[in-house]
């Protein structure tokens, strides 16, 4: 771990670490006690923005480690199972595969006839394609996380009254939790953030198939009021749907064209179609819905083209891989600071940089079609005419990396004639990596670091 990083309490984390650093050297009870009992106090956050690190650690420690993991996880599904929600469930991120499942199975055979029995082993059955034995399990679930899942059984099974019943019951939980404890900040949590916006998507496609157009219209606009047009452009869009072929953003803008449409509301959906299209410039199934709703001609084509492209935005149920998309969402927050520092201080990288449009590129995750890679920021610096193409590492990288920005600085050269120059931006980096970056002449190095400012 790099000694100058902050972290929200950088010495637990450090203390976890030589624990779990003796226990991997010598096991013994009172090692493994040690371990148990730093851990219990380390930030989650910590762990996650040293995620290399903690991977590595995690990996080589014993069984008995995860058999602690195990029985925590049970505990808190079974007593809170808010706190599995917005903590346990985000150190999966953490685990290998291995130990992922070691673990689930664990939770299973302990856990018959509990909370979190039945949420892990119905989560099984729902991801083998089982959703009526998955939904067994999840009826013996009487808090509202359990509709959560019940929701996504029913939508398998096509009982969609059932299942808009269900993913409501869930938003009406997590809105008592909010409303009972003002002052905790579960209203702004971001794991608990990230289930609502996937909710509001279900429950909007959920709509759309039951033809209630006005609703679905709503829970697509509060998916907007969780995140940005772009921002969820830039969460949804890394999700590729293996029956059609298209990314869930695409998915979500289907759907929401086709409530848009259906209740003749051309202006909000002229509005959407023009910023999909900034973020999307190439899109010609795109350009041509925005052709119709312009021209207010062939309601009935562009509906029922819409349609054959509507399509259930279908979530991976296994608790191994949950947080795959809040990882994503995560490392937006990197892009959000930068253009948040362009904007209120005019520069960034020690120049004065800004995000970089055309007609055709439009300057967070442009594609690269030539190399098929998504470059995460193009800046311009416009007093020199030069482009920056800028990679986001949230922790570290490998020397692969100067590879990486080298490729996307080449495929952009054949789009556009400026020069184009590249800066690497991560939390930590290697004297190797410096090296290299040092010798070249077009690239940058820079880190960051996580400063807290006690103000009382």
């Amino acid at each position: 771990m790099n000694s100058d990083s902050k972290f929200i309490d950088e010495k637990v984390l450090n203390t976890f670490y030589l624990a779990a650093g003796t226990l991997i050297k010598e096991f013994s009870e009172e090692n493994l006690k040690k371990v148990i009992e730093a851990f219990k106090v380390v930030n989650t956050e910590d762990l996650i923005r040293d995620k290399t690190s903690a991977e590595e650690i995690i990996a080589n420690l014993p069984n008995q480690f995860y058999d602690y993991l195990a029985e925590r996880f049970s505990a808190n599904l079974n007593e809170f199972p808010e706190f599995w929600l917005i903590n346990d469930c985000r150190l999966y991120v953490l685990f290998s595969e291995e130990i992922a499942i070691y673990i689930n199975e664990k939770i299973i055979n302990e856990g018959v006839n509990t909370v979190a029995g039945n949420i892990y082993e119905g989560s099984n059955y729902l991801d083998q394609g089982s959703p009526e034995l998955a939904i067994l399990h999840f009826n013996q679930v009487e808090h509202y996380i359990g509709a959560y899942f019940r929701g996504f059984s029913y939508m398998d099974l096509e009982n969609y009254p059932n299942a808009i019943r269900n993913f409501q019951a869930f938003l009406d939980g997590l809105n008592q939790l909010f409303a009972k404890y003002p002052d905790e900040g579960f209203d702004s949590n971001f794991s608990l953030n990230f289930f609502m916006n996937d909710v509001h998507l279900v429950l909007g496609y959920l709509y759309n198939v039951t033809k209630h157009y006005i609703k679905a219209k709503t829970e697509f606009e509060k998916v907007l009021t969780l995140d940005k047009l772009e921002d969820q452009y830039y969460i949804l869009s890394p999700e590729k749907s293996d029956t059609i072929g298209r990314t869930t953003f695409e998915i979500f803008i289907n759907n929401y064209l086709l409530a848009l449409d259906k209740i003749g509301d051309y202006v909000t959906a002229i509005n959407v179609l023009q910023k999909v299209l900034e973020l999307m410039p190439g899109n010609y199934y795109y350009k041509k819905q925005l052709k119709k709703f312009v021209e207010g001609k062939g309601r009935q084509d562009t509906a029922d083209d819409i349609l054959s492209n509507v399509k259930s935005i279908k979530r991976p149920y296994n608790i191994i891989s949950f947080n795959k998309t809040q990882q994503i969402a995560r490392e937006k927050v990197l892009e959000d600071m930068i253009v948040e520092q362009i904007k209120y201080r005019g520069e960034v990288f020690g120049k004065k940089l800004e995000l970089y449009q055309d007609n055709k590129i439009y300057g967070r995750q442009y594609f690269l079609k030539e190399i098929n890679g998504r470059l995460d920021l193009l800046l311009i610096d416009k007093t020199a005419d030069v482009l920056y193409v800028v990679e986001l590492k949230r922790n570290s990288a490998g020397l692969e990396v100067v590879s990486q920005i080298e490729s996307y600085m080449a495929a952009l050269k054949k789009e556009i004639a400026k020069p184009i120059k590249g800066i690497i931006f991560m939390h930590k980096s290697n004297p190797a990596l410096i090296e290299k970056v040092k010798a070249k002449k077009d690239l940058e190095l820079f880190t960051y670091k996580f400063d807290f400012e006690k103000l009382g």
